[in-house]
């Protein structure tokens, strides 16, 4: 190596250095003597592309992301980067050119290796952008079930939950990815926040204050704590609070007997007596089922201040529930690894408890009676693997 490009990559990492150290100035002076020195290194000017950018320099970031990507085209995080500047600078024109050469770049890399992650991963986030979410999460999930350690991928797709709107899949997805990365304060805060937008202060309080004690630089984090810390004072248990912590085992029928999909509230009535219970939109077991007034539905229920509230909502229609889906048993159960197997037509199915319905959760055995679905993903050998999903024990 010459002095020149020694000296290069030792002003490179002193530029890091410096980024991580929130001084993006003195990195960019080393930064820019870096490129002087080695001016063909991409990561350099990727580098330097990323300090224009927290400086709030789009024209010399996008400058500098140019030069990587004529140095490296397969350097796929450059197009992330210039795709965020152009939507920033709300251009989008040339951010759709570029992300179609950013899908075009990715899927070229993974024909030519289809165990390249990197280009897995840039594939899911591009589409992401582009709005194609299905394949985005397929992506993720496919990174996730093969590679479990890799923690920007449970990232991304809390980002994709987020924002669709998707809030109750980040808890099982950040639960998971916190039994390999217990101190990882990304997911704490992304737990945390997601326990927020659902309305369970309680668990978002505790999650918050343990993302800030584990990165105190996150410094937004207390004011949102004391807050939520207020609120909770002041509104004591939310509904959603109420519903989420209920545990039932004794389950009813019932009818809608009047529903407000906008507002996410209405009542259930029961054939026996004229008592009306709560509904409030949180605790339908079916996020997309929305009800209508004469619908029969399974429920359970549980005291609040101001009545009935009903829990573990779903529809009653044991013929709809079963369309397409499969019948068998539990042949085996670990409540502590939380996962479970299902012998169906001579095979083990692995199923995650995460993937049962709610209000079966925990009264589910081995040996009892279930309905599911069958999921099929392949691994980065391409080969095939099933799964058992949306499993509800046979019950009323």
């Amino acid at each position: 190596m010459s002095d020149n490009l020694a000296k290069a990559e030792k002003l490179y990492y002193e530029a890091v250095e410096s980024l991580t150290r929130a001084k993006p100035e003195e990195a960019l002076v080393k930064l820019n003597e870096a490129a002087s020195l080695s001016p063909n290194d991409p990561l350099i000017f990727e580098a330097l592309g990323v300090t224009y950018k927290i400086l709030d320099d789009p024209a010399k970031a996008l400058e500098a992301f140019k030069t990587v990507l004529l140095l490296n085209p397969e350097l796929l995080s450059a197009y992330r980067q210039m795709v965020q500047i152009y939507l920033r600078m709300e251009e989008e024109d040339q951010a759709l050119e570029l992300l179609i050469k950013w899908e075009k770049v990715a899927r070229k890399m993974m024909e030519v290796d289809d165990q390249d992650l990197d280009a897995i991963r840039s594939l899911a986030e591009c589409l992401f952008t582009m709005d194609e979410i299905d394949e985005a999460v397929t992506l993720f999930n496919r990174i996730i079930e093969n590679i479990p350690e890799d923690l920007d991928s449970y990232l991304g797709l809390a980002d994709i939950y987020f924002e669709t709107g998707a809030y109750e899949e980040i808890e099982p997805l950040c639960k998971q990815a916190l039994e390999r990365f217990p101190d990882n304060a990304s997911l704490r805060l992304t737990l945390g926040l997601s326990y927020n937008y659902r309305n369970l202060i309680a668990k978002a309080i505790q999650e918050l204050t343990i993302a800030h004690d584990l990165n105190p630089d996150l410094k937004e984090l207390p004011g949102l704590i004391e807050k939520l810390s207020e609120l909770k004072i002041t509104l004591g248990k939310t509904v959603e609070e109420i519903i989420a912590e209920s545990s039932i085992s004794d389950f009813r029928a019932g009818f809608i007997s009047w529903y407000d999909d906008e507002e996410g509230i209405g009542f259930i009535r029961t054939d026996e007596d004229e008592e009306d219970f709560l509904l409030h939109f949180s605790a339908l077991t079916d996020p997309d089922y929305i009800p209508r007034k004469g619908e029969k539905v399974r429920f359970g229920s549980v005291d609040y201040p101001q009545g009935k509230l009903a829990v573990q909502v779903s529809k009653f229609d044991q013929e709809s529930t079963m369309k397409g889906k499969k019948l068998a048993k539990i042949s085996a159960l670990d409540r502590d690894k939380g996962f479970g197997i299902i012998e169906y037509e001579g095979e083990n199915l692995l199923f995650f408890i995460s993937h049962v319905r709610e209000e079966d959760k925990d009264f589910i055995e081995a040996g009892d009676t279930v309905i599911f679905s069958i999921s099929e993903t392949t691994d980065l050998d391409d080969k095939l693997i099933k799964r058992a999903t949306e499993i509800s024990k046979v019950s009323i």
